[in-house]
């Protein structure tokens, strides 16, 4: 007889089975925890840290009080160390202005001439006259000593050669007076011709042969030949502070490098109310210079202490809103800070930063406001 068919079981789902529902809900949570920490860490490795999570590797410089420089500029102009403006003490048309603009003049070299025809004649007439006075004097003085003569044997009252003894003074004052007459004559006559004071150059000409000069009225401009110097006009504020004898900087545009000059005139007050004072400065070489040539000067002085930090450290520093990075901890700052006067390859701070500040150098435009960094040397 055959035995009945016995069911079979499977032995992996049996303890599940045996357990019952409670082991098998503890069982589904595991799982599902362990699924739920698989994909946090898969998260993780998917999703990388952000900007402001990322430690920067920075360079630092510490603000630090120095000796403040304050800087004035003032412009001026080339010119040569001396110029004259030339002109007859006597009028007179003009017969003679052999120089033009630009010549070279030696010193005692003829610039002009105006007619001497008239000077002439009046220097004749003068002599004349001294002649002529000195022929009444003679005359006089022979009188007088005839008149001694007679006044001492009786002959000749002594009131009558008093009388011829005045008459004689008064002829010998008015011999020289005709000879001072004579000399003002060959004075004016020696006026009629106008030299270089100096070895110069023509710099301007202002009259033209044939033309009828007053007195005084300007014939040519010379510039003396010679080293060149700056003239220019300085602020009161500038020109109290400046000596004779004081050392600035002289930018020629074109050239790289400042030239330097010496203050050698400084007057002691301005024109005029409202106006500027005029100073003159020596360069220390003035080799492919020319007069008139506009120059930029700049003076240089101590002005106290002053915060400064490197100018790479500041950023937007020509706008309106200058700002660094201060590091703090192990994190940078933005702070805010408003500059004052540039020295070199540093920046004054008026505010905003301490004395040892740090402030970062480097990768300024690669931080953000409270990202940790590691300084590096």
């Amino acid at each position: 007889m055959a035995l009945p068919h016995a069911p079979q079981t499977n032995a992996r789902h049996a303890p599940l089975r045996a357990a019952g529902p409670a082991a098998a809900l503890a069982l589904l949570a595991a799982l599902a925890g362990a699924q739920a920490g698989c994909q946090d860490a898969a998260a993780s490795k998917a999703e990388p840290l952000s900007q402001a999570q990322q430690v920067q590797r920075v360079t630092v410089a510490h603000a630090a009080l120095g000796p403040r420089t304050q800087v004035w500029h003032a412009h001026g102009v080339l010119a040569p160390a001396d110029t004259v403006s030339l002109a007859f003490e006597v009028g007179g048309r003009l017969s003679a202005r052999p120089i033009a603009v630009g010549d070279r003049l030696a010193a005692d070299a003829l610039v002009a001439r105006v007619e001497a025809e008239p000077y002439r004649n009046a220097r004749a007439a003068a002599r004349a006259e001294v002649s002529r006075w000195q022929a009444q004097r003679d005359q006089s003085q022979r009188d007088l000593k005839r008149a001694r003569t007679l006044e001492a044997r009786g002959a000749l009252p002594a009131a009558q050669a008093e009388a011829n003894g005045a008459g004689a003074e008064a002829l010998g004052a008015a011999v020289a007076g005709a000879r001072a007459q004579a000399a003002e004559a060959d004075r004016r006559l020696a006026r009629t011709v106008l030299r270089a004071p100096y070895a110069a150059v023509v710099a301007a000409v202002f009259a033209e042969p044939g033309e009828l000069l007053a007195p005084g009225q300007p014939v040519a401009l010379l510039h003396a030949e010679g080293p060149l110097e700056v003239a220019l006009s300085l602020t009161d504020d500038l020109a109290d502070r400046l000596r004779l004898g004081d050392v600035v900087q002289v930018s020629v545009p074109g050239e790289a490098e400042d030239r330097t000059a010496r203050v050698v005139e400084l007057a002691r007050s301005a024109l005029g109310p409202g106006q500027l004072v005029p100073a003159r400065l020596k360069l220390d070489a003035d080799g492919g210079l020319r007069a008139g040539q506009a120059v930029e000067v700049r003076v240089s002085m101590p002005a106290g202490e002053a915060l400064r930090v490197p100018l790479r450290s500041v950023a937007d520093p020509s706008g309106s809103g200058p700002w660094v990075y201060r590091v703090t901890g192990d994190h940078v700052d933005r702070v805010p800070v408003s500059l004052g006067a540039l020295d070199g390859d540093s920046v004054t701070i008026t505010s905003g930063l301490q004395p040892g500040d740090a402030v970062v150098t480097s990768h300024l435009m690669g931080l953000l406001p409270g990202q940790p960094v590691q300084v590096t040397p």
